[in-house]
């Protein structure tokens, strides 16, 4: 969300302990420094000039401090690389570990022995936060809930202490947070005690759909709230698993001009350009802008929200992370091809979309369950992009029930889930099939181009989605 024109929403808070020892630290730090023009030698330019420098290295410093914080425990303690590497977490249940030149966190609720275990990937610019109502509503005696921040998100960065080289040749693609995924999955999840249920909302539905059609040994099951069909600017490399010729040339011939591939650290040039929209992007306006397109509910959108949101965009590394994520490419294996994959490896899935989303439409679902006709396909109403912040009861239910079904051979189950207060937010299980004339013609399309002429819904392959 904090990217301005990313596909975001939810609201979040630091862990008390991050925000007091930032507080602290702040006032320690601003009492230990004397006057700059005290200091100052010369006449009035060469002063403002010290003060100047004098003053960004007291924001380099308060936003090390403010950082630095984020790998700490609640005791202040630091936390071990082995806590890190084993998915270890405080009382207040976030946790840190390291991953290719990063301190990577993520809150997890519930024993992580239990017999079930959910994993919930965010949006685009947000992070962990925006699944508290699914970390404390599912997590429980026989379920163990994980909520993870991708890499240059959420609370997930580069510490300030280390090396600039550290990070050097990270790009922020989707790629890079497929393995991010993988990897802790198999180091603090634990892969060896079984596989995990996905649900990824936005960029996180589509990290998911990756990660099974990757490694479907790791997953149980794909949620997918809202899931973006689409992720990159840039066509891929030559390694694109793309099967239409046509698209695979056109990404070699864009590769061989483009003068930047995102993989840090970011051209000097193009930060000067960046920069300018970058400070618009996040702007609170802005972000408050952004969240009324995709949040039907206007109560959302109050002050702690947009403070919340923006508050990652602080870190030093964050404009350059907009940049990477601009000129990273596409995924290198297409949209189709992944779907493909869940489906021949019969990973049970289950779309859940907010109808009223203005950028994920439920055209996106309708296409998405023709593709993968065994899924259980359910519509929100009265809920925008993010259903699991928006409408977090309906979804917890129909998450709950959807499990269950797929645990005992059952059907989905088809009751509706209405949310509480009056609002008008119901979950029903629908069967994906066009009503609008828009959603009709793209059907008729669909139908003519799938798999050389033959009707979607009709690919062989086995299947154990519900």
């Amino acid at each position: 969300m904090s990217w301005g024109g990313g596909l975001m929403g939810g609201s979040c808070r630091l862990p008390p302990c991050l925000e007091s020892r930032h507080s602290s630290s702040s006032l320690r730090k601003s009492a230990a420094s004397p006057p700059v023009a005290g200091r100052a030698l010369g006449g009035g330019a060469k002063a403002s000039s010290t003060a100047a420098a004098a003053g960004n290295r007291r924001t380099r410093s308060l936003q090390r401090g403010r950082w630095k914080s984020l790998a700490t425990r609640t005791d202040g303690a630091e936390l071990k690389v082995e806590e890190r590497c084993q998915g270890g977490v405080d009382e207040d249940g976030h946790g840190h570990y390291r991953y290719r030149g990063h301190d990577c966190h993520y809150e997890r609720r519930g024993d992580p022995h239990a017999t079930s275990r959910i994993l919930c990937l965010h949006g685009f610019g947000v992070g962990s936060f925006q699944f508290r109502a699914q970390l404390e509503g599912l997590s429980g005696d026989t379920t163990c809930v994980y909520a993870l921040d991708f890499c240059g998100q959420g609370s997930s960065w580069p510490p300030l202490d280390a090396a600039p080289s550290d990070s050097d040749g990270f790009s922020y693609s989707l790629d890079a947070w497929v393995e991010q995924v993988e990897h802790f999955l198999n180091t603090c999840v634990g892969g060896s005690r079984g596989p995990v249920y996905l649900a990824g909302n936005s960029l996180g539905g589509l990290v998911a759909i990756n990660v099974a059609a990757k490694n479907p040994a790791l997953v149980s099951g794909l949620v997918l709230l809202n899931a973006t069909p689409f992720w990159g600017f840039v066509p891929a490399s030559t390694t694109t698993s793309t099967s239409d010729p046509a698209t695979r040339i056109a990404a070699e011939m864009v590769a061989a001009v483009l003068p930047w591939n995102g993989a840090l650290p970011a051209p000097r040039w193009l930060m000067r350009v960046i920069t300018p929209y970058w400070e618009i992007f996040r702007a609170p306006g802005s972000i408050r802008t952004l969240l009324a397109l995709v949040y039907v509910d206007d109560a959302t959108l109050d002050d702690e929200l947009v403070m919340n949101i923006r508050r990652p965009t602080d870190h030093p590394v964050a404009s350059s992370t907009f940049a990477s994520v601009l000129w990273s490419p596409k995924p290198k294996v297409s949209y189709n091809d992944a779907l493909k994959s869940v489906r021949e490896a019969g990973v049970p899935v289950a779309l859940v979309y907010g109808r009223d989303d203005p950028w994920v439409t439920p055209l996106w679902g309708q296409r998405l369950k023709r593709r993968v006709p065994g899924a259980a396909y359910y519509e929100v109403t009265n809920c925008g992009h993010c259903p699991h912040h928006e409408a977090p009861e309906v979804i917890n239910e129909i998450i709950k029930g959807w499990i269950r079904a797929v645990a005992t051979g059952a059907p989905p189950p088809r009751e509706p889930v209405a949310a509480g207060g009056g609002r008008g937010i119901v979950g029903i299980l629908v069967d994906g099939k066009p009503r609008r004339p828009t959603e009709w013609l793209v059907y008729c399309i669909d139908s003519l181009t799938a798999n050389n002429g033959r009707r979607p819904g009709r690919e062989t392959g086995r299947s154990r989605t519900r």
